[in-house]
């Protein structure tokens, strides 16, 4: 199985920097308006961490467990329903 490092290089991670969020204007926006940018990189990191592990089958389970761990994956954002027992 390849390890972590193999996985996140060959594969294109088309996530939205986070400096480019933390410089954005805030100006004119609510307050729950300007931490929806924040929202959507941790939904799209937590999306992309699942579909290594039950679509492509490209990190193993310990893997996946040490992720949503650290808290690298929301565990709320992960379908229960779907997550791929091996």
């Amino acid at each position: 199985m390849p390890s972590l490092a193999d996985v996140l290089s060959t594969d294109s991670v088309s996530l939205v920097p986070t400096a480019a969020v933390e410089a954005e204007s805030h100006d004119g926006k609510r307050k729950t308006e300007s931490v929806w940018p924040i929202f959507r990189i941790h939904h799209q990191r937590s999306r992309y961490i699942w579909e290594m592990y039950s679509k492509k089958h490209a990190i193993s389970r310990e893997l996946y467990d040490f992720c949503i761990k650290e808290g690298h994956a929301g565990e709320q954002l992960i379908p229960r329903g779907l997550t791929v027992r091996r």
